[in-house]
């Protein structure tokens, strides 16, 4: 079997119940040997489909003034970007809350049933190769920070309403996560009888990641300058940026959410960007300084970058309860197309570069011994 992280090819070993096998070269995880795995995986993905019905179903939150009243759901909360005029960022936001969590939850349950009743296994395997290549764009956790954000500044402006959803929706985070904790890919391949699928060489991999970051630097700009959203009551507001919005926070006593928001949408970006240029240019020197580190700090920034989509969430949050014509509204402005745009950019970016490159100056001594 082959490594993931690093690319070196190993023999597999059973191991005990319990414990975990490790790549000899980079250390990462191979594979481990988890009891009644995929039962317990079938028990969660179905509490997960119950959950995330109702989370759809009923209201997440509502909004109470004066004798009128805004209810949010999911799938509202999704679309608020449209009525605004950004057609292109309610299209990624249905997909991160609706579309992939959804086919994460069909593709574990159909993997389940595959394992258990023994059917053929190639529908199985081409789900669970996407479900792995997409699960990072299903936001439900970043959601439910947003959701947090959101209810301090909704407290100032309305009487604040907790719908039935926000419960099921906050069990459907904590099934989602436990089921991906209990799965084991190595595992599933080899109850499914089948191989992962060869590791694919990235071809311009170094070319199309530089790319795709210049062009996130170059938004970034903008995405920090420019206006996110605009909040009005009884006719007057003004103009609200990232900075702004962490200052808000801060302001009214609420420094833990306002260091949260400032991580995520300031520095996670920044740092993204800094990063994934160092790892870039290391690859290109061919060096072999801090390999294991390095291939540590790219899964870092894979995984945090997403975190960055909490102010995006939160605007879709207000925009979709705040409507209450002159008394009170809040839109959207350029600033979060901007800053969405940086968001999937350095995303991408981080999925476009091969990390196997990172190991290359070694396999290459390897191979001349």
């Amino acid at each position: 079997m082959t490594c993931q992280a690093c690319g070196q090819v190993h023999h597999y070993r059973p191991v005990a119940t319990g414990q975990v096998a490790t790549c000899r070269r980079c250390n990462a995880v191979l594979y481990r040997n988890r009891p009644r795995m995929m039962e317990t995986v079938l028990a969660l993905t179905i509490a997960g489909l119950v959950l995330f019905s109702i989370s759809n179903v009923w209201p997440l939150l509502g909004l109470s003034t004066q004798g009128m009243e805004q209810e949010l759901h999911l799938f509202g909360a999704s679309i608020a970007f449209w009525d605004q005029d950004y057609p292109i960022v309610a299209v990624l936001l249905v997909l991160n809350l609706v579309i992939f969590p959804l086919f994460e939850l069909l593709s574990l349950l159909v993997i389940s049933l595959t394992i258990r009743y023994r059917w053929r296994p190639q529908m199985a395997a081409f789900l669970f190769h996407w479900q792995r290549e997409l699960r990072p764009w299903g936001m439900l956790e970043v959601f439910m920070l947003s959701i947090l954000v959101s209810l301090v500044k909704l407290g100032t402006v309305a009487t604040l309403i907790v719908g039935p959803a926000f419960w099921s929706f906050a069990g459907l985070i904590v099934v989602m996560a436990a089921a991906t904790a209990t799965l084991e890919p190595s595992s599933v391949w080899r109850e499914l009888g089948m191989e992962p699928p060869a590791r694919v060489v990235r071809a311009n991999s170094i070319e199309v990641t530089w790319a795709l970051l210049i062009a996130a630097m170059i938004l970034y700009i903008p995405a920090n300058v420019l206006p996110i959203m605009s909040a009005y009551k009884l006719g007057l507001g003004q103009p609200d940026t990232i900075v702004s919005g962490v200052f808000y926070l801060w302001a009214t006593g609420q420094w833990p959410l306002a260091l949260i928001v400032f991580a995520a949408s300031v520095v996670v970006p920044l740092m993204k960007l800094i990063t994934l240029s160092f790892l870039l240019i290391t690859i290109q020197w061919k060096s072999s300084w801090r390999q294991q580190e390095r291939m540590r700090l790219y899964h870092i920034i894979e995984y945090l970058g997403r975190w960055s989509m909490v102010d995006i969430f939160v605007i879709a949050i207000l925009i979709g309860l705040v409507q209450f014509g002159n008394l009170a509204r809040v839109e959207a402005n350029a600033g979060s197309f901007s800053f969405a745009a940086v968001v999937v950019l350095t995303m991408l970016a981080a999925r476009t570069l091969d990390e196997h490159l990172i190991w290359n100056i070694s396999r290459q001594r390897e191979q001349g011994k």
